[in-house]
């Protein structure tokens, strides 16, 4: 006996399989105990549509000398809008044609499925199908109804979701037609009748018996069929009561009929009757007034199918334990002539083959030209006694093959074995890692420049701070002395209305000044904390209500506006007119004793950002003190020179900073000033006049 390698274990196959049997089950008992069409149908969606765990399962009803198609039943997960109504086949004519031959529709992606026509994917997005399968319902070789189930995202559908969807359809199929017919058995005496002699189901009326405590104990046969005979083997048993005929019968029966008789409550279900030794499937309902207790028994004797049902699970159980120790696997055996006297598995198949593709035929008259030379060579070596090992791809799979030289008793090598496996999740599994890696490191690194951006953004805070301290202890303080002490003096001259009067007066300009120091302080903290809505924002278009923001300061001056391309960049448009209004009234103010003043506006492109120059023909400062600037409240300039709180380039700064960018400004005593700042490009900006 040849020593082979174990195949590799996987019972994810064993689960799935296990799973689909017990949900069948379930769904086979569940719709037994229906009897309404509308009701059968509807909960065959629900327990589908909970199973697959998709978004929508339906069912529609198929009318084709109408050319309509009706939706019956739409199970829908909660917030998802039910297809509920009538349409017309032309309407989803491609996927009429795919029910009419018999097949299943199996969509991945309605969005870039061949079988979706163009027209219709818009329709489908809408609706919020993006994966889809339906499964026909046919009966005597008539379309007569489809059962679909529907996903809101992209989803492969496996080969076992599609049988799953086939054999539930054909089930439900069954179910409604057997609703159907017990629907027609109740309403029609006459077809009642009929069918009651006809059928080979048995058939039965009887009148069930209460004892004084009002206990049902026993019924007696009204009427039969002759099947009743075949199914239970009681032969002259009308008139009779079940307890003469089996007297070991279970109490169940009688309690069972005797709720449909008072109740009216029609019941379906399978019961074993050991005193006849046999299992029935039956299906009983109330006839007749309700005071005469008569119930009608449809049944059949299913003792034969739960035998087969018992076998079957043994089977699975022995099938279980081999698909244990399985993987997806195929098996091969190839002779001296290089011809495949075995092919087998799962994997065969998902390679894109059937064991006839290949048995019987050499490797050259069985696979593509491509891998031929390839698979001879491999074939070859182990023919000669060296074991192979390789990995390679087909029809979207990636496979690990491993051979083995086939030795007789005699030890004669008589041809090679040769194990492939489906290694496609693990090599998924592996992509998925080493992807993962990488978007750790680009999240690493993105983190790492964040960190800094907020180091640099702190240390500005912190800069900001100090100033702010300053600005307390000195900007703020210098007019609260200033009211302090000419109150002071005001007081002491009571006596001099017209001392105490410029005392007063002083008194008022200082606390105008702490009242206009704070209100900037409030301006700078608002922005610094208002939440930035970014977007592509028009420099141009700032610019030009900049200029009209500060023209009132111009007053009738002469000044010459120079305005070169200005472009589009990305940042919150509310917090960038600041800075341009900030700029221009900063360039007007400052070269108000220039006749004619210059103010040129302009911007360079550095790549991946735009870098913005306001520049002015006015004032100047002294390039060692250029960084006091960007301060609060930090002058150059007196107070009686040229009037302002000294927040206007600090709140500049500080938007430039939370937009990632950078401010500076060049400069010399008299000879004007440059301020430089830098903004981020939108995606494709262009440069705008």
């Amino acid at each position: 006996m040849l020593e082979s390698e174990a195949p590799e274990i996987t019972i994810e196959q064993a689960r799935v399989l296990l799973a689909q049997q017990r949900f069948l089950i379930h769904f086979r008992d569940t719709l037994r105990a229906l009897t309404d069409p509308v009701a059968i149908h509807g909960e065959a969606c629900r327990l589908l549509g909970e199973y697959l765990s998709v978004d929508r399962a339906t069912y529609a009803e198929v009318d084709e000398k109408a050319g309509i198609a009706r939706v019956a039943s739409d199970w829908t997960r909660d917030g998802v809008p039910t297809l509920a109504s009538a349409y017309r086949l032309t309407t989803v004519s491609w996927f009429v044609e795919i029910m009419r031959r018999g097949d299943c529709a199996v969509v991945s992606n309605t969005q870039t499925s061949a079988l979706i026509p163009a027209g219709d994917r818009s329709a489908l997005e809408a609706l919020g199908i993006t994966a889809c399968m339906g499964a026909p319902l046919v009966a005597h070789g008539q379309l007569v109804g489809a059962l679909c189930v529907a996903a809101s995202s992209p989803r492969v559908w496996t080969e076992g979701d599609v049988a799953l969807l086939r054999e539930v359809g054909e089930r439900l199929g069954e179910a409604i037609q057997r609703a159907h017919a017990e629907q027609a058995l109740r309403v029609s005496e006459e077809k009642y009748r009929t069918l009651f002699n006809a059928t080979d189901e048995g058939v039965c009326t009887i009148e069930v018996l209460f004892d004084d405590a009002g206990q049902p104990v026993d019924y007696r046969f009204l009427d039969m069929n002759p099947a009743f005979v075949r199914q239970t083997g009681l032969e002259g048993a009308i008139g009779r009561t079940m307890r003469s005929l089996a007297p070991e019968h279970e109490a169940f029966w009688f309690e069972v009929y005797g709720h449909i008789a008072t109740t009216g409550e029609a019941r379906r279900f399978e019961h074993i009757a050991a005193a006849l030794g046999r299992f029935y499937d039956v299906f009983a309902f109330r006839v007749g007034h309700p005071d005469e207790r008569r119930v009608a028994v449809i049944f059949n004797d299913v003792s034969q199918r739960k035998r087969a049902e018992d076998a079957l699970i043994q089977s699975e159980a022995r099938l279980r334990a081999l698909i244990e120790h399985l993987p997806r696997s195929a098996v091969f055996v190839v002779d001296h002539d290089l011809r495949y006297l075995l092919a087998q598995g799962e994997a065969l198949t998902l390679a894109g083959y059937a064991p006839q593709d290949l048995v019987g035929r050499t490797v050259a008259q069985a696979m593509p030209p491509g891998v031929i030379a390839e698979y001879e060579e491999h074939y070859r070596r182990a023919l000669v006694g060296e074991a192979f090992e390789y990995e390679h791809a087909s029809h979207g799979r990636v496979f690990i093959t491993r051979g083995t030289p086939l030795r007789g008793a005699a030890g004669a090598i008589d041809g090679v074995l040769v194990v492939s496996y489906d290694i496609t999740e693990r090599k998924q599994a592996e992509a998925m890692i080493q992807n993962l890696n990488r978007t750790l490191e680009e999240r690493t690194e993105q983190r790492t420049r964040e960190l800094l951006d907020e180091r640099a953004a702190l240390q500005v805070a912190n800069e900001e701070l100090e100033a702010f301290n300053y600005s307390v202890s000195h900007d703020l303080m210098t007019p609260v002395r200033h009211v302090e002490g000419f109150a002071s003096m005001a007081a002491r001259h009571l006596d001099d209305p017209v001392k105490a009067r410029r005392s007063l007066e002083v008194v008022s300009q200082a606390a105008k000044r702490m009242e206009t120091l704070i209100n900037a302080m409030l301006i700078l903290s608002r922005t610094g904390r208002r939440e930035l809505t970014m977007g592509v924002v028009d420099l141009g278009a700032l610019a030009g209500q900049a200029r009209l923001d500060v023209l009132p300061r111009v007053d009738g001056r002469a000044v010459e506006w120079h305005f070169g391309s200005l472009p589009l960049v990305q940042g919150d448009r509310v917090t960038l007119q600041q800075v341009m209004t900030n700029l221009l009234d900063n360039a007007v103010k400052f070269s108000r004793d220039r006749a004619p003043a210059v103010i040129e506006v302009w911007a360079e492109d550095g790549g991946q950002e735009w870098t913005v120059h306001v520049r002015d023909n006015g004032a100047g400062f002294d390039a060692r003190f250029a960084e006091k600037l960007f301060g609060i409240f930090q002058r150059l300039h007196h107070q009686d020179e040229f009037e302002g709180t000294g927040v206007g380039l600090s709140l500049v700064r500080r938007i430039i900073a939370r937009h990632g960018g950078t401010v500076r400004i060049t400069g010399a005593i008299d000879q004007g000033a440059t301020f430089s700042f830098t903004l981020p490009k939108p995606p494709a900006a262009p440069l705008r006049s």
